[in-house]
């Protein structure tokens, strides 16, 4: 079962959720304590979840905007995006979300990283340059820009120290970076606005409920993701 499939199956669970909501059901709206355990016990009991949440940047980026302005009655839940299978842990692969454009990576910290496909400076995609491991930042091919994995940029070449002590440190030049998690082999992206914690007490929302009965080993790689020369 490859992740085409394993995508096939939560493409289903989605279905659900959006009957669900068209019929009166809102993933934001309180459930039954019966059915759901609160978010905060919940968050504690998942702390993936909570580091997750932490991990994001404060920077709402046009991606985010335009999610919620052509998919707004999209369910709130994670979105598997690719197979950990077809990531490469050293290098930036560009990733796809209801034609978004995302750039994932792992982090010396062995942690998948997703950001938005686009450099502040020129726009320029990220996924075309390179992991230095030494600082640990994702570092923009056009003009050397690097980021933090958190998004922050780290640094501007170009910038005179007295420029770069302002430009730095400025929103403008963050990349917005998204919660992300991993289970069963699949990389995970929380892409909206919204804190992932606010369906933190919602098993649907989550990878779990999604893959539940799913074989740990059932991610394996597919011919659908985006190319790209070696």
């Amino acid at each position: 079962m490859g992740f085409t499939l394993t995508v096939f199956a939560i493409g289903l669970a989605l279905r659900s959720h959006l009957t669900a909501r068209h019929a009166g059901f809102s993933l934001t709206q309180r459930a039954p304590a019966a059915a759901l355990v609160s978010t905060a016990s919940a968050a504690a009991s998942v702390p993936a979840l909570a580091t997750a949440a932490a991990s994001r940047t404060a920077t709402i980026s046009p991606q985010q905007r335009s999610l919620e302005e052509r998919f707004g009655a999209f369910p709130r839940t994670w979105v598997p995006i690719a197979s950990t299978f077809e990531l490469e842990p050293d290098r930036p692969t560009p990733v796809k979300f209801l034609s978004q454009d995302y750039v994932a990576f792992r982090d010396n910290r062995g942690e998948w990283r997703v950001m938005d496909d686009a450099c502040p400076h020129r726009l320029a995609p990220l996924s075309e340059g390179r992991i230095d491991r030494e600082s640990d930042r994702i570092e923009c091919a056009y003009h050397g820009w690097s980021f933090e994995p958190s998004g922050a940029c780290a640094r501007i070449p170009q910038a005179s120290e007295s420029v770069a002590a302002g430009a730095v440190p400025s929103r403008r030049a963050c990349v917005a970076s998204y919660p992300t998690r991993e289970h069963k082999s699949v990389l995970w992206v929380w892409p909206w606005e919204e804190d992932c914690l606010t369906v933190a007490g919602d098993l649907r929302a989550q990878p779990e409920g999604f893959l539940r009965g799913v074989a740990h080993d059932a991610s394996t790689e597919s011919a659908t993701m985006p190319s790209r020369s070696t």
